[in-house]
């Protein structure tokens, strides 16, 4: 049984929780664990702190620590599938709640599961231009291609994540061009950073991605990290010598860089 001390903090972090204050939540949530770590609830508690803050991947860690604490519990169940869903793995997501239906339901676990549904066959009737059905990770980036093309950036960016999780091995052609168009709808939200961290991935699998290299330097430029944008421009400008792009950000940032440095 939880100790006084370990309940006094996960109340804190409740406080902290229905004033909006997540990270503060966390915190003594996760006090609260370190006080006493058997109690689901304090798990439960901090994943949805994590939720309500878009950490998909530890909402998921704590759901399952709940899962293993009390199987029986169905929220334990649902904030897994909420870290689940966060983070487009919808088949995963369908299991665990069938799974949750067979101990009892209530009309959360209803409704993650059929949007965890809807997703998975959303994918499923996707064909290519002669009529054939693709694979989910294929129907996912051409769905987010379509979306990218009438400006639909949030829904472009879902569609290219889940391309990259439902790839397969084989199709890591698949998985560098999804980078690489996520890192372009992250570019025209000004979020640099998840730019930069896309076309690296992009960049691990084929390194002489041009378009990558030049998204990523503009992303480093736009950071005011101007020796590494200026790599980028010249290893750009190596492999495509006639791209302007690449020739004008070598000359600007050549001249950043001396004038800073």
């Amino acid at each position: 049984m939880a100790s006084p001390e370990a309940l006094a903090a996960k109340n804190t972090g409740n406080k902290f929780f229905a004033a909006k204050e997540y990270e503060q939540a966390i915190e003594w949530y996760t006090k609260a664990i370190g006080l006493y770590a058997d109690d689901h609830a304090f798990y439960s508690n901090r994943s949805a702190a994590y939720i309500a803050l878009d950490n998909f991947d530890a909402a998921l860690e704590d759901g399952r620590k709940c899962i293993e604490l009390n199987p029986k519990w169905i929220k334990g169940y649902y904030r897994a599938a909420v870290g689940l869903s966060g983070l487009h793995r919808y088949e995963e997501c369908m299991d665990l709640l069938n799974k949750a239906l067979r101990i009892g339901t209530d009309n959360d676990l209803k409704r993650i599961h059929a949007e965890a549904t809807a997703a998975v066959k959303l994918l499923d009737n996707v064909k290519d231009a002669n009529g054939n059905k693709l694979s989910r990770a294929a129907a996912a980036k051409q769905l987010g291609t379509d979306a990218y093309r009438v400006s639909n950036y949030e829904e472009a960016i879902k569609m290219f994540t889940r391309a990259i999780v439902n790839a397969k091995n084989d199709e890591q052609e698949l998985i560098a061009a999804c980078y690489s168009n996520r890192a372009a709808c992250h570019m025209q939200h000004h979020g640099y950073k998840k730019v930069i961290a896309d076309c690296t991935e992009c960049l691990k699998i084929q390194p002489e991605n041009a378009k990558a290299l030049m998204r990523r330097c503009l992303a480093y430029e736009a950071l005011e990290k101007y020796q590494l944008a200026l790599d980028d421009a010249k290893q750009c400008l190596s492999l495509e010598p006639g791209m302007v792009l690449a020739s004008k950000a070598v000359t600007r940032l050549t001249m950043t860089c001396r004038s800073l440095y």
